[in-house]
Order: structure tokens, then sequence, then C-alpha cells
């Protein structure tokens, strides 16, 4: 797959790494819990928000699409997404792509239990945009 200039992000987990890691313009949708869990992270890493207002503006206008598994798939559609990400648990498959519109590989699904798998998703993730 090319590198994704339109990302949905229905994960809270995987928008903080998308913020970490700086992929903000790629992000067109996203969860209600996306902008609080970014904020959480900029708390805990005291990281002051006015050094990254910007970056929050772009994040709290971004449609809200609702989270995995019960996102708005219509919604997610108009956004035209190139890649969607999603986390939790068991994998997915080319119905759940279709129902969103994209192909099988452009649905990328995170399942985090361990901080080794954290680290290989922030490494997918970086390695993806």
């Amino acid at each position: 797959m090319h590198t994704p200039s339109r990302v949905v992000s229905l994960s809270p987990n995987v928008s903080t790494i998308l913020f970490a890691l700086g992929a903000d313009a790629v992000v067109v949708g996203r969860t209600q819990e996306c902008l609080p869990a970014i904020q959480h992270y900029l708390s805990v890493w005291r990281i002051p928000e006015r050094t990254v207002a910007q970056r929050l503006q772009h994040w709290h206008r971004l449609p809200v699409v609702g989270a995995w598994p019960l996102a708005d798939r219509e919604s997610v559609k108009t956004l035209q997404p190139e890649a969607i990400l999603t986390s939790g648990s068991g994998p997915l498959g080319v119905h759940e792509a279709q129902t969103f519109g994209v192909a099988a590989d452009a649905l990328f699904h995170f399942d985090t239990r361990t901080l080794h798998d954290l680290d290989q998703h922030i490494q997918q993730l970086g390695s993806l945009l």
C-alpha cells in the first residue's frame, strides 16, 4: 500500500500515537474520545497546550465519526479515507473493510495488549505514514 494521505482514526489510543508522531495533517476523521485522549497525553508529558495549539485546533475541527466498532460507516465513507485505523481485540477482515468502502489492506487494526505490542504499533504507524 502507498502512503495514505487521508486517514480516519476510530480509536483514541491510535489518535494519540498519530499526534505524537506529528501525523495530524493526514487525519480526516476521529472519534469523540480522540481529542480528550490527546489532551491527556499532553498533560501526562507536561507538554503545554499552547505549544501545540494549531495542531489541537486541527483535531478539534475534524469530523467525529464514532468509535470502532460502532462508527458511522456512511460518515466515514464521505471522508474518502485511504486508510482506517482501529484498535481492540480480534481480527478484522474483508467484510469490515467493505462496510467502510475501503479495500481490506486499507483497514489497520491494532490489538495492543503489551508494551511490546505498543512499540510494534508505533513503528507500524510510523512506517505507514
